[in-house]
């Protein structure tokens, strides 16, 4: 008489796992899952359930039409009238937006043109914010599909992938409308006033800005710029607490408080173009190139300079963050690492290759505008890889759970609108809420933000899987019958659709 018998597959809190074959899939893990989450948007339990969908941050489009995507947003805090005020900062279709203090995004009025091809960097010091506008990528590297219909989109070029290929020689793409406005911002980093509302560029008091940086933190009480499209491998620093004063030759009475810069600096001078630059601490600040980490200690005039890894680095400016324990995640050429908070002390530890072998290699940074963001409110990190030619080239999206059920983490999929794409992400610590902190700016012109009450996105409709098994026979010759599915749901749960596939192994049933 056949034997009954009861399998139960708890929900895959190990996310997706594709390193082992599919016959031997590791207990809670699944070979694939698209827009969901461990914890569940009903009741925060770890019970699994869709994702939450995304809904507008605020109702105000910013700017429509192509090139008009909103490429910077960065909180700026700062007081006036005697109150402590924070207030998102945003710029799209050239301008810059700001919060009011009714709660909706207003254009600042300014001669500033900020850029509307590449993703914009800034910081927030002494109760305003430093704007790195740069036209270019990370590298100097340009990031658009389409430069005045003098290039194509070609694919196998070059060392990382598909490639932007230019027609017409270097004359013709320099002396495109799209190069000369891209070049046209090469200047000193932007200032932006909360309280007066202006933007304007910084005005050195001593010595000269760089001025084509795209790379722009605050270190150790100064304005640290990188990313210089003429001098890739140099960072440059301010005098100590004075985002105005850069004259690195002058003598200074006060020990380290002059400006410094990779020549001058004890720490020494990189050999590799940066990439992104990564304050943990006042007491260390990662600086990254793509195959390269290097860990700057202390003051940059009297400190040291120490080569973390040789083998891999943070792909751009925004491929990073840090989450609420202190530890930083970044996206390599060789894919997701995480470094513990030691300052720089540790061996970054590989958190994608150990489960996904091939995904979130190689990914190529003038083809995707990559954004990391740590979510306190889901803890886990958002994995954004906004295709920059949507048209040919599909957008791929993560969600990494930071849970610290096992020594690895989860990864699940995530799927998007295209018009929905991020091209820059906030992280807003600064607000309450028990929703995402994490304000996205959209392809579309919009803000958006995850939300656990709606079960799509901002009215579209996403559909969300995970594959649960294999179920197998229990001997080489013995066949096996399904005769009953039981799902435990919330009583407040959506509809739950199954689908059995089968095959005579594993792999042919997936």
């Amino acid at each position: 008489m056949p034997q009954t018998k009861f399998i139960s597959y708890p929900w895959p809190l190990g996310g997706i796992n594709r390193r082992w074959s599919f016959e031997n899939q590791p207990q809670v893990t699944t070979p694939d899952a698209v827009n969901v989450r461990p914890t569940d948007s009903i009741g925060d339990r770890e019970r699994g359930g869709s994702r939450p969908g995304l809904v507008k941050a605020y109702s105000t489009q910013l700017t429509t039409g192509a090139g008009n995507s909103i490429y910077m947003l960065e909180t700026v805090r700062y007081v006036e009238d005697e109150q402590i005020k924070s207030r998102l900062v945003a710029a799209s279709g050239g301008k810059l937006w700001m919060q009011s203090d009714y709660g909706e995004m207003v254009a600042i009025t300014s001669s500033v043109n900020f850029s509307r091809f590449n993703s914009i960097m800034a910081a927030e010091f002494q109760g305003k914010l430093y704007i790195a506008n740069s036209g270019r990528s990370t590298s100097g590297d340009w990031v658009s599909p389409a430069v005045s219909g003098r290039v194509e989109f070609c694919v196998g070029q070059g060392d990382y992938g598909a490639k932007i290929c230019w027609f017409g020689g270097q004359g013709d793409r320099d002396a495109s409308d799209e190069v000369i406005e891209r070049t046209g911002l090469d200047s000193a980093p932007i200032v932006f006033d909360p309280i007066a509302k202006t933007a304007t560029a910084v005005v050195a008091t001593a010595g000269t800005i760089p001025n084509d940086c795209s790379i722009v933190t605050v270190y150790h009480g100064r304005l640290v710029l990188a990313g210089s499209a003429s001098s890739p491998q140099q960072w440059f620093m301010s005098k100590l607490l004075d985002p105005t004063g850069w004259d690195y030759a002058a003598e200074s009475t006060d020990g380290d408080a002059v400006a410094v810069s990779g020549t001058q600096s004890k720490a020494g001078y990189i050999g590799d173009p940066i990439t992104a630059l990564a304050p943990f601490t006042d007491q260390c600040m990662v600086m990254s190139c793509r195959t390269s980490l290097w860990s700057l200690r202390g003051d940059p005039v009297t400190g040291t300079m120490d080569c973390i890894s040789r083998e891999i680095g943070i792909l751009d400016k925004h491929a990073w963050c840090t989450t609420n324990s202190g530890d930083m995640v970044f996206l390599s050429h060789d894919g997701v690492y995480m470094m513990p908070a030691r300052c720089g002390g540790s061996i970054p530890i590989s958190l994608s290759r150990e489960v996904m072998p091939k995904e979130l290699l190689d990914v190529d940074p003038t083809i995707f505008t990559i954004t990391l963001r740590y979510d306190t409110r889901a803890r886990g990190v958002h994995i954004f890889l906004s295709s920059n030619d949507p048209a040919n080239i599909e957008s791929q999206h993560w969600f990494l759970d930071m849970e610290p059920r096992s020594e690895t983490r989860a990864f699940y999929r995530v799927t998007l609108n295209s018009d929905f794409d991020p091209l820059s992400a906030c992280h807003r610590r600064d607000i309450t809420t028990d929703q995402s902190p994490v304000m996205l700016g959209c392809r579309d012109g919009y803000i958006r933000r995850f939300d656990t009450t709606s079960e799509d996105d901002d009215g579209e409709v996403f559909s969300s899987y995970y594959y649960a098994g294999p179920i197998a026979p229990p001997g080489d010759n013995e066949q096996l019958k399904i005769t009953a599915i039981s799902g435990k749901l919330d009583a407040a749960s959506g509809p739950v659709k199954w689908e059995i596939y089968v095959s005579h192994s594993a792999a042919e049933a997936y």
